[in-house]
Parts: structure tokens; sequence; C-alpha cells
């Protein structure tokens, strides 16, 4: 025997378990809508962020075939309630693809048969933006259907993550020119190298501590868009005002936006910290006060929604707009594609503002995330994005015939030639410019004298330099010709 519901029973809100209706409130809280809603007219209450909480409610559904009915409601932030409608209207294709949402799927374990038994006993209604009064008339005008079968319960989803990698535990370093490379590289490094453990919401999750993420050349008005991204252009547009503007959402307790452009102030009055931060950078570009919070330590400590995206810092270097986010919390599957983006946007508009009064270019975006996870509903569909985009989204460069990852090294490179008995480095800038020089006998003196002083900042270039420096010292022994970058001839 099994107890239901099967999946997600903590997070659901329980009614009467002989009643039809199961009810989806989206983004907005499960409680906020069952404190007015008698609980006789529903069986179960819970919320649908993102597209993977469809298949937990598939499998409760189709364990308890009681259920004739799904109303959805609240605030749908993700359109998860457009991809749910999609699989009821649309069905799946033979790969469990919802047909017309092409980057999700249902679990592979629920077979195609059930799925088609769901879609014709359950009906789904759409009561986005309609009334608690609208919802309670509608379940009381449904007619009372009896069940459409026996009970089916299907093999968890089988997840085969990567064994976790040695790694450095406090920080990892990912630097990118465009949103979408960098979070190629995220997930590939959560997924290779975060360790595994709870969530507090049930199931697991593979976690990174510190992950800096910068961004370089992201165009923050029109950005570089990516087939593989998990949400639309629209959706996106969506977003962004979310983060950058102070909008309120009817039922959302709050949107970074509100907490970022309205602060309630003891004597009264409320301040947009955007606003005191153009405020401030305009008349000082060096000043290192301009810092936005959206953390309320009176409130948010207990809450149990609070906010993930905590501090704000602009700081102006060179004529440059350097714009550092920290996140305490990060889903880096589905969230942090979205923030990065509103994010820049959010760059960039500072920057425009403060440059109306000193002359500015927009510098990286670096958001450091404390705790950067994906959980485990999206590990499956983690591995098939890298496994589809990973080698064909980085730049390549070939060496003695392998393809290597290959960036520019912004400390530096490295000139390096036999002459003298002795193998001779100059070290340039990354316009060419001499800037040091080192010299040395054998490769391990060099490597050390380079190393010491911190000169290399992309492992590619590390591990090409100490093979061209071995092979100076192979030619130097030898009497060999040595060429940079050339073939050492025996």
């Amino acid at each position: 025997m099994y107890e239901w519901p099967i999946n997600e029973k903590e997070n659901l809100i329980l009614g009467n378990i002989n009643s039809n209706v199961g009810i989806i409130t989206l983004w907005t809280r499960s409680k906020l809508i069952a404190d007015k809603i008698p609980s006789n007219l529903y069986c179960a209450i819970g919320q649908l962020y993102f597209n993977g909480g469809i298949n937990f409610i598939l499998r409760n559904c189709l364990a308890n075939k009681n259920i004739r009915c799904l109303i959805v409601t609240g605030q749908d932030l993700a359109k998860a309630g457009d991809t749910l409608l999609a699989l009821k209207n649309n069905g799946v294709d033979e790969n469990n693809h919802i047909i017309g949402i092409p980057n999700f799927k249902i679990h592979k374990e629920i077979p195609k048969e059930a799925i088609n038994k769901f879609r014709q006993n359950v009906e789904i209604l759409d009561f986005r933006g309609k009334t608690f009064e609208e919802i309670i008339n509608k379940i009381n005008q449904l007619e009372k259907k009896e069940s459409y079968g026996a009970s089916e319960i299907f093999p968890d989803n089988k997840i085969e993550p990567p064994e976790k990698l040695p790694s450095d535990s406090v920080v990892v370093k990912i630097k990118e020119k465009t949103i979408g490379r960098a979070w190629l590289e995220i997930l590939y490094n959560i997924s290779s190298f975060g360790a595994t453990k709870p969530t507090s919401y049930g199931g697991f999750q593979k976690e990174l501590i510190n992950v800096l993420s910068v961004i370089t050349d992201e165009d923050p008005f029109e950005p570089k868009w990516e087939e593989y991204f998990q949400f639309s252009k629209e959706e996106l547009e969506e977003y962004i005002p979310q983060v950058t503007k102070n909008i309120k959402i009817e039922n959302i307790h709050y949107t970074y936006g509100q907490r970022l452009r309205e602060v309630q102030l003891k004597d009264g009055n409320k301040i947009d910290q955007i606003n005191n931060i153009i405020d401030i950078l305009s008349k000082e570009p060096y000043n290192r006060r301009a810092i936005a919070f959206t953390w309320n330590y009176e409130n948010d400590p207990k809450s149990k929604e609070p906010p993930c995206i905590n501090l704000v810092h602009v700081l102006v270097q060179e004529n440059t707009l350097y714009l550092t986010v920290y996140i305490r919390s990060n889903d880096m599957y589905e969230a942090w594609p979205r923030n990065a983006f509103a994010l820049r946007r959010l760059q960039g508009e500072i920057a425009k503002e403060i440059g109306k009064s000193v002359p500015l270019k927009i510098g990286p975006l670096t958001t450091i995330s404390g705790s950067a996870h994906i959980y485990d509903k999206n590990w499956t569909d983690t591995k098939e994005i890298l496994d589809k985009n990973r080698d064909s989204i980085l730049m390549r460069s070939t060496l003695f015939g392998n393809l290597i990852n290959f960036r520019i090294d912004q400390k530096g490179n490295f000139l390096i030639r036999v002459e003298e008995e002795k193998i001779k480095v100059t070290h340039t800038d990354i316009d060419g410019n001499p800037i040091g020089n080192y010299e040395g006998k054998v490769a391990g003196e060099l490597i050390a004298q380079i190393s010491n002083n911190n000169l290399i900042s992309e492992i590619s270039h590390a591990l090409d330099l100490g093979s061209e420096l071995q092979k100076a010292e192979i030619a130097l022994k030898t009497g060999k010709q040595y060429i940079q970058d050339k073939q050492l001839i025996l």
C-alpha cells in the first residue's frame, strides 16, 4: 500500500480526499489560496513554480484517479501554467516531449498511454486572473464524477548524477563574454564538482559554494540569445522589470525591484536605492558607497520567502562602471540566467543615467552565488543541455592536433626564446607591450618564478606555458632549435 500524495506531500495542503478537485496556485503562495477556499471543496492545493513540477502533478493524479479537475490560478511568473495546458491540449511526442514545448519533457518512466489517460479524464481549468468567488462558484457547479480507474504508480525518474570530482570547495570563477556561455560553464561545474545534499523542500541538490561569474561583453539592452535557454524572449522581457522597476505583482510577496526601489525608513520616508546610487556616482564617481540591499533584517531571517538577491554594489574605475551582486541562494538552472539578464539590464540603465554627468563604459557584471545549486529534478535536463551544446559554444584552439578551451588571459602573454644558454621569457600585456623579463636553465625554475608572481589566470594558458617551457628546456639541453608554438624536431 502507498500513502497519497506520493510526491511533494510536504509541499501540499490537503483538504477533502474524496473531492474531484485539485488546485494549482503557480507562484502564488498556496496558503493564501487555501485560506480563502473551504477545505471540503478541494483534494489538495499546491504551487507550480517551473515546468519540472508538472511531472509530480501528473504522478499524483495518476495515483489518485478520483481527481477529475485541476484548477490553475495565481501568478504564473515562469509560464508553467501554459506548459500544463499544452500538455492537456497537445499531448506528448514519442520522446515524451510536450508538443509545442520543445525544451521540456515528461519523465520517461511515465508511459504515453498513461499520459493520454490523464488528458482524456482530467479537466484543466485556467482560472488565472479570476477571483476567489469565481473559483468557489465553479467548483460548486462541477458535476461529481467517479474515479476513472485503478491507481497507477511508476518508477522514480532514474537520476544518474556524475560522480563528484575533487575541487576547490569555496570559490569557483567563471568568466565569459555572454550570459549564455557562462551558464553552460556554470552547469558543467556544478554537475561535475558540486556536493550532493538534501534541500529544505524535499529531494536533493548539487551545490558549489561561492560561484563567481563574470560577464564581460553582454549587451544590456540587446542580449545574445541562445536556443538552449529554458525560457522565451517574451518571458525574459516580462521578468526584467521585476528587478529593474518598482513593480508590485498581485499575490506575490515582493519583487526585487520593490526591495531596491522603495525602502521604508524609520522616519516614514521612502528611498529609491537605485536612484540614490545614481546620485552618488554622478557627483563622485570614485565613491565606494553606491550600494543597495534587499534584506530586511527585521523580517527576512524568519521568513519562508526571504530574497535570494541580497546586495548590489556599483563601482566606477577608469571611466568604467562595474556591478557586483551577491546572491545568497541561487538555483543556477532555473533562476540564474534570468537574474543575470535582469541585473545586466539594471547595470546598463544605471550607466546610462550616470553617463549624463560622467562619460562611462559598461564594465563586467559579477554575480557571487553563495549557494549555487541545481535541484535533482533538473539533473537529467542539465546533462542533455551540456551534451548537446557545451562543445559547440566554447571557443576552441588547436594545440598539437588536440582541441583545448582557449580564452585570452587578461594577465598577459609570454614570449619564449632560447639564447645565451638560457631560457628567456618576456611577459607582455594583452596588447603585446613588454612588462617583465624572466630567465633560467630549466622549466621548473621559470614556472616557479611566474607562478609565485601570480601572472596567469587561465588554466589553458598555464598548461600551454608549461608545455612550451619544457620544450625550451629540451631544446637547450640537446642543442635543437626552439621556436615557440612549433613542434620540437628531435
